[in-house]
This record gives C-alpha cells, structure tokens and sequence, in this order.
C-alpha cells in the first residue's frame, strides 16, 4: 500500500483506478480518505469517507476518521456527531468509543467521557 510508504501520489493513482472500475469499492473509498488525512487535507479525506459511507451507512470506521477530521479541524460538535454515528454503527470499536472519551472531555464533560474510556477498556482496549 503506496500510502504507509509515503507515496501519496501514487497511492492515490491506484486507489481511483480501482474505484474507477468498482465505483462501490469501499475500502478502496476508506483507503483514498485515509491517504488525503495522512497529507493533511482534511477536508478531502471526509469527502471520500462519506463516500465510502454512502456505500455502507453502517460502516463504522469511516464514520469515526470523518469524526477525526472534525476533531482536527477543531469542529468538536460535528465530531461528536459522527464518532456517536461510529459507536452506534459498532458498539465494540473501540477507537470511536476512546474518541468519544476525549471529545466529551474536550467539549467539558469529563464525566460522560470517562464512561466511554470505560466501555473501550472492557472491550480490552489499553488507555
């Protein structure tokens, strides 16, 4: 995977020529979302996780990077919005049970933030 190397270029060449045949292709959707967050276009990456999303609705890790993307935009609202759409889509994902932790401790509710750091160190997660 061109990516994980650094070669977004390339990575993004591959990526579109399998969509390019499989317009329904989700991971390779994911994958192209990934590769735009790893070089910080942030706002391409959601494009293409909803894309991904648009193909399965309940797909949770997509729903949870667009998540990632408003966190790092610092739009904590619309990130809580989607890593709630992330848990709700899988319950045992626990990096959106973990980002949901820290959003709410972000937006000053530390309370509800440490029930999900719970939930996510039941499911063996190790924070």
């Amino acid at each position: 995977y061109y990516c994980d190397a650094g070669k977004y270029g390339e990575s993004i060449v591959a990526l579109n020529k399998a969509i390019k045949m499989k317009p329904d292709y989700k991971m390779a959707l994911y994958n192209l979302g990934n590769t735009y967050a790893k070089m910080g276009d942030y706002r391409t990456a959601m494009f293409h996780y909803n894309r991904a999303v648009k193909v399965d609705p309940k797909y949770s890790d997509a729903l949870n990077n667009i998540g990632n993307c408003y966190s790092v935009l610092n739009l904590r609202d619309s990130a809580y919005i989607y890593y709630q759409q992330a848990t709700a889509a899988d319950p045992t994902n626990t990096k959106a049970l973990i980002n949901m932790g820290v959003i709410l401790s972000q937006m000053g509710d530390s309370v509800n933030g440490r029930k999900w750091f719970d939930k996510a160190r039941q499911l063996g997660a190790n924070i």
